[in-house]
């Protein structure tokens, strides 16, 4: 699944790529393996960076203001990738966490990573 979900995300596929994520990294947080859990929350942490620039983008032409949810989604995932990989000690991985931590929209709804909980249920139905 993580490696679908990078596969995706290369190609730009964040509708494919971010349930993919999730799922990876719900499987490796349940089975205690933080290394894939720490690919697995950046993979999701870029799904979510894409489907807000998407989503943004449309509102924009609609004359909305930019929606909260993907960044403060993209900031909790991007924060647990870094957490788990400064606990590993592998730089890399903490550096790409720390890039997308400092995306100005991530660092605008950083504040929002817990009080705002992405609903994955509702986007599933939504963009399937």
């Amino acid at each position: 699944l993580c490696a679908l979900a990078h596969t995706q995300l290369a190609y730009g596929n964040f509708q494919v790529g971010l349930p993919a994520a999730k799922q990876a990294l719900d499987h490796f947080e349940a089975s205690n393996n933080r290394h894939g859990a720490a690919v697995a929350a950046l993979a999701l942490a870029q799904a979510h960076v894409l489907a807000g620039v998407a989503e943004d983008r449309g509102r924009q032409k609609m004359f909305l203001p930019p929606a909260t949810r993907h960044a403060a989604a993209a900031a909790h995932a991007a924060d647990r990738a870094k957490e788990l990989c400064d606990a590993m000690g592998a730089q890399a991985g903490a550096a790409a966490a720390q890039a997308i931590l400092d995306m100005e929209r991530v660092r605008a709804c950083f504040h929002l990573r817990k009080l705002q909980r992405f609903s994955y249920d509702s986007w599933l139905a939504v963009n399937s």
